[in-house]
C-alpha cells in the first residue's frame, strides 16, 4: 500500500535520525582507539583499530549514512527516491556490518573469545546496534517507495568483505605481521575460511537485497530496478 504524504515525512525524517546515530556513534568509536584504548578482542590503539573488518565495515556504514541522509533530506523537499548506486552502497555497508554482528555471534563469541567483552563498551555499538540499525534502514525505512535492486548486483554486497580478506590474507597470513586476530588461519584453515566467508557474505548481500526488494514491491508496486 502506497504511503501517505505526512507517512513519507516521518519516515524520513526517522530515517535522517538513524542514519545521524550511526554517524555520530562511529566518530565516537573511532577517536576512542586514538584518545584511550580499545576493549575486548579490539583492545588496540590508534590507526592499527583499522586492522580489524569491525571498524572498517562501520566506518563503510557511517559514510554510506552521510550520503543517505542527503538524499533523505532531498526527498523531504520534494526530490525523487536516490538513484540505484546509492541503494547498492548500502547494501553493501549494510551486509559487511551484517557480517560482522553475525561473525560475532556465531564464531567469535562461542569459539575464539567469549561474548562479555565483545559486547563491551564501543564494541556493544560496532557490533550489534549499529548493524541492527543498518538492516531495519536498508530492508525497511530506504525500500519502502524505492527502486529494486538487480539480482546481479547484488553480489557487490561482497566487494567489502573480498577486498579486506585480501588485506588479511596478506597481513596475518602471508607477510605474518598481524596477529590472526579473527583465527581463520587457525591450523593452516585459511583457505576454507575464506570459501565459507565469501559465501556466507553473499548469502547475507542476497537476503537484504531479496527482503529489500520485497518491501519496495509491497510498498509501491514493482518499481523497474536500476540499470
Amino acid at each position: 500500500m502506497k504511503e501517505t504524504l505526512n507517512q513519507k515525512k516521518a519516515r524520513l525524517i526517522a530515517l535522517i535520525v538513524l542514519h545521524l546515530s550511526v554517524v555520530v556513534v562511529t566518530a565516537y568509536s573511532v577517536q576512542s582507539f586514538f584518545n584511550a584504548r580499545g576493549e575486548g578482542n579490539m583492545s588496540v590503539t590508534g590507526a592499527a583499530a583499522f586492522r580489524y573488518f569491525t571498524v572498517d565495515s562501520n566506518v563503510l556504514a557511517a559514510l554510506s549514512s552521510l550520503i543517505l541522509m542527503v538524499y533523505a533530506a532531498k526527498q523531504l523537499g520534494g526530490s525523487s527516491e536516490p538513484p540505484v548506486w546509492v541503494r547498492i552502497l548500502s547494501l553493501a555497508a549494510a551486509a559487511s556490518v551484517t557480517l560482522t554482528m553475525l561473525t560475532v555471534v556465531l564464531f567469535l563469541g562461542p569459539f575464539v573469545y567469549s561474548f562479555p567483552p565483545l559486547f563491551k563498551g564501543i564494541n556493544l555499538p560496532l557490533h550489534l546496534t549499529t548493524p541492527l540499525i543498518e538492516i531495519l534502514a536498508y530492508s525497511v525505512l530506504e525500500s519502502i517507495g524505492g527502486v529494486r535492486v538487480k539480482r546481479r548486483f547484488m553480489i557487490l554486497g561482497t566487494v567489502p568483505m573480498v577486498l579486506y580478506g585480501g588485506v588479511y590474507c596478506a597481513m596475518a597470513v602471508i607477510l605474518k605481521r598481524w596477529p590472526d586476530f579473527y583465527a581463520f588461519n587457525r591450523n593452516g584453515s585459511f583457505p576454507l575460511s575464506a570459501v565459507i566467508m565469501i559465501a556466507f557474505t553473499a548469502a547475507i548481500s542476497y537476503a537484504l537485497g531479496l527482503l529489500g526488494n520485497l518491501v519496495v514491491k509491497k510498498s509501491s508496486g514493482r518499481k523497474k530496478a536500476g540499470p
